[in-house]
């Protein structure tokens, strides 16, 4: 009983992670085949209705209840009581695209979707040097992930250079990695992404 347990417990977190995959992957990679005003007007769209359920929930307890028990498989513990890191997400995806160039979010936001599951499943299967609740080994997942992520964009002709992208994914790990009291949803690709703009 307790082996299934524990494989029960593994693939919902497997599941969480492949869906934050996926769906933190949706925007950037629209982008590259969309025109970007309207990936923009998307997540303007997206975050006005995130935020819209984050006041209408926290503001009704069966709503708050409804949504937990249908959506709990998805969901950390503590979005219970705070908002959702999906909300954080599509707020970093909207800003992104409006202050960034245009593959400079692309990375910033891949880097994120990308490394941040990976991240999550080696640290928490292979993670020893721990830093709070993040490991080291984790963090080497997220920068390898996403250095590949910005080696293929490179190599497909994006106008970036390989170091540039190389130190976006280097900072993407490091923030995701350090003690930051905000979201990571929020601070990884913002900070990320603005270290490339700075440096381009």
């Amino acid at each position: 009983m307790v082996g299934k347990i524990k494989r029960g417990e593994t693939a919902v977190k497997v599941e969480r992670r492949a869906f934050h995959l996926v769906t933190g992957s949706i925007f950037p990679l629209m982008a590259i085949v969309l025109p970007l005003w309207l990936v923009v007007a998307l997540a303007a769209v997206g975050v006005g209705a995130s935020i819209t359920l984050e006041v209408s929930r926290h503001k009704s307890e069966s709503l708050n209840r409804w949504f937990i028990d249908h959506f709990s498989m998805l969901l950390k513990k503590s979005e219970s009581s705070r908002w959702l890191g999906s909300t954080y997400l599509l707020m970093a995806t909207l800003a992104a695209f409006l202050l960034f160039d245009k593959y400079v979010a692309i990375l910033a936001l891949l880097f994120l979707s990308v490394g941040d599951p990976l991240a999550a499943l080696v640290g928490e299967r292979y993670g020893r040097t721990r830093i709070r609740q993040k490991s080291v080994e984790g963090a080497l997942a997220f920068l390898v992930s996403s250095a590949l992520v910005g080696g293929l964009f490179v190599a497909g002709g994006v106008d970036l250079s390989l170091s540039l992208v190389l130190l976006g994914a280097a900072c993407a790990a490091l923030v995701e990695l350090l003690p930051i009291p905000l979201d990571d949803n929020l601070t990884v690709p913002l900070i990320s992404g603005s270290v490339m703009m700075a440096l381009a």
